[in-house]
């Protein structure tokens, strides 16, 4: 059944598809990067060495497309802290219920350290982009309006600047004064750069972003190709062990493929489609599951271990099919959890929003008159 016009531009399901495409190559970068599958070296050099680089490409592209997203949808807008405080409570929820199973089946020996760490989930970095993000909404009060008060072209200059310094440097090894992958500021300039999309529009029609997108990601396949061929011939392991340079997502590479696919996918017809924005839900969900700390060591080196598999004819099938095999069962898990925990927590705080808000306040009241920035009377 087709739906209103009205209710297809509420959740663009050509975005939400572009989400769900996403966590998968998330899921199919993790398998090459959570297992040690030993050194690369030219003596061994293998084809399933060179898969495993190539299927690295996407997961860092994904990433950006995230925050793309992030910054497209939520730019002049105020921060729903409800929506963060539901995302922390998954968070939560993931990190406990996971070291419980694991810890209680004895699937995994236990450990107080480890323990530690998945009781508190935020402040150890257990998953370290969602961290990253609720971090950022708290910035967001303040990000938004500096960023809606600038012109177009000081917003121009503000991401050139900015992608200059952070990407391009780093990616033709200058001197890098900002983070990297795993940064706060990795976060603020990708989205500020959603933001400008959603701010002032795409310059190039659907179909020169589509081309774009293409031959960028072309490249990048490429550059993992001829990287390896070069080192396997020249006998340079360099060559070979930094043939995923260009995977980084703080790379120039990485940013332009991801701009310009979600820009390829938000300058299409708009369409709604039921099933891809339920799934679509499950996103964050499937990355808590798969990604947390101890349910890696379970997925890449109990469960079917990687390695076991590396020498064989038949390890790109197994790749795939293991990795289908653990999107397909992370969402089906948060399906689960949406339909029945969170669907009880948002019933419990939407009735004691106002009193959680109001006792908020209060505290702020009171740090308010303690007048902590007050200066010194002379």
């Amino acid at each position: 059944m087709k739906q209103t016009a009205k209710e297809a531009n509420i959740r663009n399901s050509n975005i939400e598809l572009l989400r769900i495409v996403c966590i998968f190559l998330i899921i199919l970068r993790h398998y090459s990067t959570q297992v040690n599958y030993g050194d690369i070296n030219t003596e061994v050099w293998t084809w399933q060495r060179l898969f495993l680089q190539v299927i690295t490409i996407g997961g860092s592209t994904a990433n950006n497309i995230f925050l793309l997203i992030s910054g497209y949808f939520l730019i002049g807008k105020k921060v729903n802290f409800k929506r963060v405080v539901v995302l922390i409570a998954e968070m939560f929820f993931y990190s406990w219920i996971i070291m419980i199973v694991l810890y209680t089946t004895g699937v995994l020996p236990f450990s107080f350290k480890e323990m530690g760490k998945a009781l508190f989930p935020i402040w150890f970095g257990y998953n370290w982009y969602v961290c990253c993000y609720v971090i950022l909404c708290c910035f967001l009060p303040f990000i938004n309006p500096f960023l809606e008060s600038l012109s177009k072209e000081r917003y121009q200059r503000l991401l050139m600047i900015s992608i200059l310094i952070w990407s391009v440097a780093y990616t033709f090894y200058g001197k890098n004064y900002l983070g990297t992958d795993f940064s706060i500021d990795h976060f603020v300039i990708i989205y500020a750069l959603g933001g400008y999309i959603k701010k002032y529009g795409l310059s190039l029609k659907k179909m020169k972003w589509r081309n774009c997108f293409i031959i960028c990601a072309l490249v990048h396949i490429a550059s993992v190709l001829s990287l390896n061929l070069l080192g396997k011939y020249l006998g340079v392991k360099t060559l070979i062990t930094h043939a995923t340079f260009f995977s980084d997502a703080t790379n120039i590479l990485s940013v332009i493929v991801a701009t310009s696919a979600f820009a390829w996918v938000i300058s299409a017809k708009p369409h709604y489609s039921k099933g891809v924005n339920i799934i679509a839900k499950s996103v964050i969900g499937v990355f808590l599951i798969h990604h947390n700390p101890l349910m890696r060591q379970v997925l890449w080196e109990i469960l079917y271990p990687n390695v076991n598999y590396f020498t064989s004819d038949y390890f790109a099938l197994h790749c795939l099919i293991k990795v289908s095999s653990i999107f397909v069962a992370c969402i089906l898990i948060d399906q689960v959890r949406l339909l029945t925990v969170d669907r009880l927590f948002n019933i419990y705080l939407d009735h004691h929003w106002e009193s959680i808000c109001l006792k908020c306040n209060k505290i702020k009241d009171k740090v308010k008159r303690l007048d902590l920035f007050k200066p010194d009377e002379q």
